[in-house]
């Protein structure tokens, strides 16, 4: 889950003193297949992390 980046599971495990990972960085990546397979070229990644990092900040 990649919104919201904070579920209720991964405060919990933050509370409870573990580390948890929202799904942002698993679309990115799948994104970023994507693009490579469709162009053959290699994915732009930080300007595809930036670019939804901003959408998700509400920044466009």
């Amino acid at each position: 889950v990649y919104n919201p980046p904070q579920t209720r599971l991964l405060q919990k495990a933050a509370a409870d003193g573990a580390q948890g990972i929202n799904g942002l960085g698993m679309l990115i990546w799948q994104g970023a297949i994507a693009f490579e397979r469709w162009t053959g070229q290699l994915p732009p990644v930080d300007v595809m992390r930036s670019a939804v990092e901003a959408i998700f900040a509400g920044r466009k």
